[in-house]
């Protein structure tokens, strides 16, 4: 079982480095693509900016440009397409994202991915998947960029559930408007609680993933996600949260199966080989643990040429080697 599944990594290792200029911009593509239709999925498809088709156009302009601008460029789409819904709600998911930018610009600017990725597993309800990888190829502070996420993430729900409220000419003013869509923010119980079950997530498996011990990575997601599970139901059953128990351990079982795969494609690691290297310089002796990554002999194929040609007229030249043997049998042949 582990050949195949070495093999089929060999495999799809092989078609990446063929293949990577096309499958980089898909799939860049695609994570855009899908963060406008969540966007649009609970803002609305209103108009000609909310559009599918313009998401894809938009999407595969995206696919070319860099991580931040990328991220930009959702934001403008998706404050332009909010502005035909209320000019309040604009104002605020504009307030929460230039505050989520420039944070997220000091600390961690090459994490602009997670802005556009987090809203998507959201949607799938497998969350916890990104922050597992994450916290296993990164430092603490993804934190930053994966609760700035969640928050916005929740932010659009609230809008989206709360439109005939916002979009309606009432009596209540534009001030009005913007502190009940910040009073809603805050006392969203829900969000709080899935920032810190993923920030507790992204730390156990930070902290036990660089450890010394064999298979470490590993034990550090299943720590990991079972602490996450852990913080999710005292926190359900505590504040009263409604939420389903059921679909919450399958997306968290889902998320966990898709972090150790990728995991095993990307970083196969064969501890049953690990070795202690020491070697010294003139300033400092050394204590290396080495641990070599699984790889599989590809079968060798022999190949054999065949130039049908020469044996042909090898074949043909026999009956001149032997003048006596060719004469007796060519009246056998004529016979038959």
């Amino acid at each position: 079982m582990m050949e195949k599944l070495l093999l089929v990594r060999e495999r799809l290792s092989s078609i990446y480095g063929r293949y990577s200029i096309l499958i980089q911009p898909l799939t860049r593509f695609v994570v855009m693509f899908g963060a406008l239709l969540v966007m649009g999925r609970f803002i609305g498809f209103g108009g000609l900016v909310g559009s599918p088709i313009v998401f894809a156009a938009v999407s595969l302009i995206g696919a070319w440009l860099p991580f931040s601008l990328r991220a930009l460029l959702v934001a403008v789409l998706a404050l332009v397409n909010l502005f035909g819904l209320s000019l309040e709600a604009t104002a605020a998911v504009a307030a929460v994202m230039i505050i989520m930018f420039c944070i997220n610009y000091i600390f961690r600017p090459e994490k602009n991915y997670l802005l556009l990725l987090m809203p998507i597993c959201f949607y799938l309800g497998i969350p916890y998947a990104p922050v597992l990888l994450v916290a296993l190829s990164g430092s603490l502070l993804e934190m930053i960029p994966i609760a700035f996420s969640t928050i916005l993430y929740y932010l659009v729900v609230y809008i989206g559930n709360n439109t005939a409220i916002l979009s309606s000419a009432s009596t209540l003013t534009m001030l009005e408007k913007i502190m009940q869509l910040v009073t809603g923010l805050i006392h969203n119980q829900e969000m709080w609680l899935m920032c810190i079950a993923l920030s507790m997530i992204l730390l156990v498996t930070w902290l036990v993933g660089r450890m010394r011990n064999d298979y470490a990575r590993y034990i550090g997601m299943g720590m990991g996600i079972a602490t996450g599970i852990m913080v999710l139901l005292v926190g359900i059953f505590a504040l009263d949260i409604r939420l389903s128990v059921g679909m919450l351990i399958v997306g968290i079982v889902l998320s966990a199966l898709l972090a150790f795969g990728v995991e095993f494609f990307v970083l196969p690691l064969s501890y049953l080989q690990t070795e202690l290297v020491q070697f010294e310089d003139d300033d400092y002796y050394y204590y290396v643990k080495a641990v070599p990554k699984m790889a599989i002999s590809r079968p060798e194929v022999q190949v054999k040429k065949l130039n049908i040609r020469k044996e042909l007229e090898n074949t043909s030249a026999i009956p001149n080697v032997s003048g006596l043997e060719a004469t007796n049998e060519l009246p056998e042949v004529k016979n038959r």
